[in-house]
């Protein structure tokens, strides 16, 4: 083993894994290196991606370059300037991947074709790249682990991730320094690699010595915990990490949660705009709790965030009385489902399980404002925007069938009045925009007796229930299922009809086909029609083809736990409650554990349930795979949870 020379400006995970491999070597500070005979080291790594400086001033340059052209084994990272080459531009890599188009030793036994996330890296454009490429970068690749076929991606010089330059020369265009901080998936390809660019420099590593470093920063639960630890986990993470916006000493509204960039450093964006639905299925989670735990705290937390959903809904006579505005940004947007999940449902669950009616009211005028915009075939369009607040017109985004593309896609149309959306059929034949909206008018139906509301959950449904299992999939068929059990088992609750009971278990038996050896349910997608099927440019499924192990806790597995609660509070079927069980246990399993208070006690969007690691296709332009929302997807999970520890 050679002496090696580290030249960085900071301590970094890749500089401590040399340093532990090689103990001889040296960690040298660039304005420092003109005090080193460097003529002593046999090999160097030149690290700048913990810095994020990536340019050399002369005096640094002329000595590293000195060693490079006398052949000594070299690796430089994210440095704009070396040897030949030149970079002028640093660009995000939010919306691309290196791609392995070249074995070597370096590489080991790893394939031509994998796809390695590096998350909303940045990297170096070099103008004038040349030599062997290992990685190129290629924009949003399809496939889960690799490519198709590697040898239809061109070779682009400037797209060079990591490179020979030369033989004794191995540049990385990316910062790397801090690869498990940054979450680099999935880990086992980064360890091979890493251990690789190691051995580079003449030091023995094996993928082993790689991966406590991944495990350092983050690792799933991995154990049947007591639900009661988990839940208070996930509760104590809103407040840790400073989630709320206070009114009047309590909570008033929460934070989106984390969004889809994982910077170099291993930084998350927050997104901070407040929505209404995130409150409100938080505020449903904490009444549960209050239920559960007496605690007087939780109440006040639960009728503190309430209140902004309250006050999104337009109270005064009008057109849009009764509408709940979706977001400070979109003040004149309509989604049912955001809707339910923000309002109704956490209304009518407090009346289902504690009897506090005093939610009905407000309930009952944002269903009145629904169903009169609702159309034909008992569904609403997805979305309508009123053009003015005094005027009676929509605007509106819906779904269609596409014949030429053999998928649902988007689509919209001319002003309507509601008059006009009521007497025409939405075409929305979508459980992720109608399923909480239906199951909430039947639930309405349930505690007051009011029939209207009945009828119209049950036409919407059987709309819904006649397209499966080809309606219109926003995500996945997956995703169906998981919307779709709630309203279903309410239905099952209100109706006599023996063949709408039996949906639910129709429904409920289909999801088993995609159940996964590890626990949890695969996203899958049949003949890929769901609207974000493959889509690289906008919102896209986690699933590249039909068989990857992802799971969607975001649009997919995040309703289960308390969809499976509510079918067995309704039918007390047996099944029910061990598909609640077996469930929650998988829940309680994924939820991350970690040292940094941002990730403790999460749930992420996507997962690998093979590996169980953070992983999926990142392609989508708002929620990548470590996106955490803070209402859905993990509200309704700690509610799912909390109704479980209730009903037992």
């Amino acid at each position: 083993m050679g002496k090696l020379c580290i030249i960085t400006e900071c301590v970094s995970e890749f500089s401590t894994l040399l340093l532990s491999c090689c103990p001889s070597a040296v960690i040298v500070n660039p304005t420092d290196i003109g005090a080193w005979d460097l003529d002593c080291f046999d090999s160097f790594a030149l690290l700048n991606g913990a810095s994020g400086h990536h340019v050399l001033l002369p005096d640094i340059r002329n000595a590293v370059e000195k060693q490079i052209r006398k052949g000594k084994p070299f690796f430089s990272e994210f440095c704009s300037l070396i040897g030949n080459l030149r970079s002028y531009e640093d660009v995000s890599t939010r919306y691309e991947r290196p791609v392995l188009i070249h074995t070597s030793d370096i590489t080991g036994n790893l394939r031509r074709g994998v796809i390695f996330d590096e998350q909303s890296n940045h990297r170096l454009k070099y103008f004038n790249a040349s030599g062997t490429p290992i990685l190129q970068y290629v924009k949003n690749p399809g496939g889960f682990y690799t490519i198709d076929d590697s040898q239809t991606v061109a070779l682009q010089p400037e797209d060079y991730a990591l490179f020979f330059a030369q033989p004794n020369l191995l540049v990385c265009s990316f910062q790397m320094s801090n690869f498990a901080s940054a979450k680099f998936a999935p880990r086992q390809v980064w360890c091979e690699l890493i251990a690789g660019i190691v051995r580079f420099l003449g030091i023995t590593c094996d993928p082993d010595i790689v991966y406590p470093y991944f495990k350092h920063v983050y690792k799933l639960r991995d154990s049947d915990e007591d639900l009661s630890i988990v839940t208070d986990m996930a509760l104590k993470w809103y407040e840790n990490n400073d989630m709320f916006l206070i009114r009047g000493g309590l909570p008033y509204a929460v934070k989106e949660g984390l969004g889809a960039d994982v910077h170099p450093d291993g930084s998350h964006v927050i997104l901070t705009e407040p929505r209404p639905d995130c409150a409100g299925e938080l505020s449903l989670a904490y009444y549960l709790n209050w239920l559960l735990t007496d605690d007087s705290k939780m109440l006040a937390y639960a009728n503190g965030l309430m209140r902004m959903p309250h006050d999104c809904v337009i109270a005064d006579e009008g057109p849009h009385t009764g509408m709940m505005r979706w977001s400070h940004s979109s003040w004149w947007v309509s989604y049912q489902d955001d809707t339910a999940r923000g309002l109704l449902l956490p209304g009518l669950f407090r009346a289902l399980i504690a009897g506090d009616m005093s939610e009905l009211p407000i309930v009952k005028s944002a269903l009145d404002y629904l169903l009169s915009t609702t159309g034909s075939d008992g569904l609403r369009v997805g979305r309508t925007d009123f053009m003015n607040e005094n005027t009676d017109g929509y605007s509106f985004m819906s779904t269609r069938w596409d014949d030429t593309l053999r998928k649902w896609t988007y689509c919209g149309g001319e002003v309507k009045s509601k008059e006009d959306l009521c007497s025409m059929p939405s075409g929305c034949l979508s459980s992720h925009y109608n399923a909480y909206y239906l199951a909430s008018l039947l639930l309405y139906y349930h505690l007051t007796g009011d029939r209207i509301y009945y009828e119209a959950g049950v036409k919407g449904l059987n709309s819904l229930m006649t397209a499966y299992p080809n309606g219109a999939r926003e995500h996945s068929q997956t995703q169906d299922i998981c919307r779709m059990i709630l309203p279903l088992a309410i239905l099952w609750k209100v109706t006599d009809d023996p063949e709408k009971k039996q949906w639910l278990y129709r429904i409920t038996e289909d999801l088993e086909k995609y159940k996964h050896p590890n626990g949890g349910y695969v996203e899958w997608d049949t003949d890929y029609i769901s609207i974000c099927a493959g889509v690289r440019d906008g919102e896209s499924s986690v699933l590249a083809e039909n068989g990857d192990p992802v799971g969607d806790m975001l649009y997919s597995l995040g309703w289960l736990s308390f969809a499976l609660c509510t079918a067995y509070y309704f039918t007390k079927d047996m099944k029910f409650k061990k598909l609640r069980d077996d469930f929650n246990c998988f829940i309680a399993e994924i939820q991350v554990i970690s040292a940094d208070p941002l990730l403790n006690g999460i749930w992420t969007r996507s997962i690998d349930l093979d590996t169980r690691e953070v992983y999926g296709v990142p392609n989508d332009v708002g929620w990548a795979p470590w996106s955490v929302e803070t209402g859905w997807g993990t509200a309704q999970t700690i509610c799912g949870l909390l109704l479980a520890q209730l009903e037992d």
